[in-house]
This record gives C-alpha cells, structure tokens and sequence, in this order.
C-alpha cells in the first residue's frame, strides 16, 4: 500500500489513549535511514483505489482545530535540549541548498493510483512502485537511477506486496499485504537482485495467528518482529528469526513499546502510545543493555522511534491546549543527553538520518523541514506537503520529500542532492 493513514492516526491523538494501529520500523544502514510506517488496516481497502486513502479533510486547507484539553497539554511540562521551532526556520533555495536531479507526479491520487518513490537502497537506486493496478490489484517494482532516469523494472511477484523491509545492494525484503491464511509469521517475501527470483520466507515456529508489530532487519541478518502481548497495543513481545533458517526461531524474551535498530543497537521504549520513562538499548553482539529516561515527561504520548548511528529520535504528542497542539520531535543521544527538540503544531512526522531531520508539518506552518546535524541548519525545504502518506527516504547526500500537486488531488514527489 502506497499512500498512509498515520495523518489520520495522528488526527485522533488529543488525549491517552492515542492510535492503537501499529505501524512498521525499518533498519537504516550509515547515512541511509528508510522510514516505513504502515497501517495493516490499509490491506482491507478496495481494491480500485488500494493506496488512495488521502488525507483530504485533514490537511491542505489546514488541519480543523483540536478541542482544548488542559488535561493533557502542561504547559509546564517542558522540552529537553535545544528547541527548534517552525518559525525560526530559514527558507531554503535550490541552488543554494540543494539540486533536483528528478521527479515524478501524480496528478490523480483521488481517483486512482499511479507509480511512487518508495525509498533508496543501499546502493543509492530509488526504490519504485507501480500501482496497485487492476481487478487483482497487481503491484509492479522497479529500480530508478536517479541521475539517468533509467528505470528498470523487476518481475512482478506472485503476491501483492506493499511493505518494503529492507531494500539492499543484494536482497530486498517486503512484506506481503495480508500473510496468507494460517501462516506463521508477518509474510515476508525476498527478491533476489543478481538472479532476479522472488522467495516467500516462512517461520513454521513462530506463533500463529499472532499480530504482529514491526519488522527490522538487524546486523546478524536476522528479522526482529514485535507480537501484540495483550489486547491494549502498547507492548509488544519481541522475536528474530534468521533470514535463511526457517526453523531458527527465536523468543528474545523482552517486551517492548517502539522499537528499531542501528548497526548493533537494538533500541526500544517500554511502551507505546503511552507517556514512557524508559529507552533501553542493547547492544546485539554482546547483550550489555543500559537505560535511561529520555525525560519526555509524563504528558506525552510516545508514538514512534527510530534509531541512527548516533541519536535516537522520539515523536510525540504532549496534548492540546488554547486550540494549539504540542507535538514533538525529540532527539537524544545513546547516553540519554538531549539534543534537541522540534515543537509546533502538527510537526509530527519525522524521518531520520545519521546527519540530518525532516520533519512534515501539517498544522499551521505546513511543508517539510530539514535539520543538518553538522552545519546546525534549520531550513523551511517546502511550504506545503501533500495530503498523500508517501515516503521521505535519505542516502548519502540524497533526499527525498513530496508536495501537493494539481490543486491537492495529486502529489508530486522530488529526489534532491543536498549542497
């Protein structure tokens, strides 16, 4: 499924408890950081508009004013680190900041689907999908170069596939739409890169019928899976399984809230959804864990995380007062020492590099905002994003974002080289 409801997710959080739909985590490797966070209620849409659910009502003339809730936003409850905020950033200008090397737009995601950017793999292709097109919903992949536009597209796979894993020099991993009935594990599928052959991967030890909660790739090429540890959503019971084992199944015996990795770093919180007080993170080759309390404070909802190399990133939603909401991106180091903190209505979606932060807002100051970790820059890259879910993806000195397109019924995505 291309496009994503997390804006409407994110539309329902004024007050705990906040969206129960779990949503999907995925390894980035050095200065690439792919962010997929899909909903597995997408899989039920009809097929002739599969991936159409915009955001319409949401965004685009603004998002509708949330009710007041002092309850739930303290005004009192401040940020830790260096606050940033939309108002203080700078415009950036193509040129100066960056160059587009392509494109590609969507003039009618209201009405059908189209072809999209799905993030970069590790040897810096974007990542392209094609549809889903069709009574049977048929999804084609490719690969783009983005400095050639060359495109070359790979063998259709057997199934319908929405949710890329991990996208490698080698292997990409995707996740299935729907695991077919009575099968164990979260419907993986690997696509070969050199033989151009897909391969359904499958687990027969693990639990069945479970629902399962994000799935990233670690470093010993094993996936790590969440399964729902009771009915609430906001733990979850961690498994791996080796890639090329089926019988290698493994319970990690630790619950966990939002989870990801980095290199060798296994990082979670201790629940989700939920103020939390705790961020472990476990080292994978020697299991030496330590924790620390990231100091969000006890009024703000944990609802995603990711990991790099060097920082981890929380985003949450710390209530509504005034008609204002207070939504945060929080980013600390391994030690638990706060970075910094972007704050403003509806920046709640971020995607994380090992140098950089993007950041899409949705609320008064729309549009996307990039951090550069090294240069302390604070740039305004767009004034508007599109009310479609589609993926901001980095590698090396790439980037990607999207911005409305034909009066707000499209999108138009852009694939920029940072200066």
């Amino acid at each position: 499924m291309v496009n994503d409801l997390r804006r409407l997710l994110r539309d329902s959080v004024t007050a705990p408890p906040p969206d129960r739909m779990r949503m999907t985590d995925v390894l980035g490797t050095g200065k690439r950081k792919v962010r997929r966070r899909r909903t597995a209620a997408l899989a039920g849409v009809a097929a002739a508009v599969i991936g159409i659910v915009g955001l319409a009502g949401l965004v685009g003339g603004g998002m509708s004013p949330r009710p007041d809730d002092s309850s739930v936003a303290d005004r009192s409850n401040d940020p830790v680190g260096r606050v940033l905020r939309l108002d203080d950033a700078e415009a950036a200008k193509e040129g100066r900041d960056y160059d587009v090397l392509t494109t590609q737009t969507n003039a009618h995601l209201d009405q059908e689907n189209g072809q999209y950017f799905d993030g970069f793999t590790d040897d810096g292709l974007v990542f392209v999908q094609d549809g889903p097109r069709g009574k049977d919903s048929r999804v084609r992949y490719g690969l783009l170069d983005p400095e050639t536009g060359i495109r070359s597209w790979l063998p259709t796979p057997p199934v319908h596939l929405e949710q890329p894993i991990h996208l490698g020099r080698y292997r990409l991993l995707l996740r299935a739409a729907a695991a077919p009935a009575g099968e164990n594990g979260p419907g993986v599928w690997s696509y070969d890169r050199r033989t151009r052959q897909w391969r359904h991967l499958e687990w027969p030890d693990l639990p069945a019928g479970a629902e399962y909660s994000g799935t990233v790739l670690g470093p010993d090429n094993r996936l790590y899976v969440g399964l729902a540890s009771g009915s609430d959503g906001e733990t979850f019971d961690l498994w791996s399984v080796a890639i090329d084992d089926p019988a290698d199944v493994r319970d990690e015996k630790t619950e966990v809230g939002d989870f990801d990795i980095a290199g060798t770093r296994l990082v979670w919180t201790d629940v989700s959804s939920r103020p939390i007080s705790k961020v472990t993170v476990r080292d994978l080759e020697t299991d030496e864990e330590d924790s620390f309390d990231p100091q969000s404070g006890d009024r703000c909802n944990q609802l995603e995380l990711q990991a790099t190399a060097t920082r981890i990133v929380l985003t949450e939603h710390c209530g509504t007062k005034d008609r204002v909401r207070d939504d945060r991106i929080q980013v600390v180091d391994y030690d638990g020492e706060p970075v910094l903190t972007v704050r403003g209505d509806g920046s709640d979606i971020a995607q994380a590099g090992d140098d950089r932060l993007l950041v899409d807002s949705y609320g008064p100051k729309p549009g996307s905002y990039l951090y550069r970790f090294d240069t302390g820059d604070w740039l305004r890259v767009t004034e508007e994003t599109s009310r479609y879910g589609l993926i901001n993806d980095a590698w090396a000195d790439l980037q990607t974002w999207h911005t409305p397109a034909n009066g707000w019924r499209g999108a138009k995505q852009w694939v920029v080289r940072l200066k």
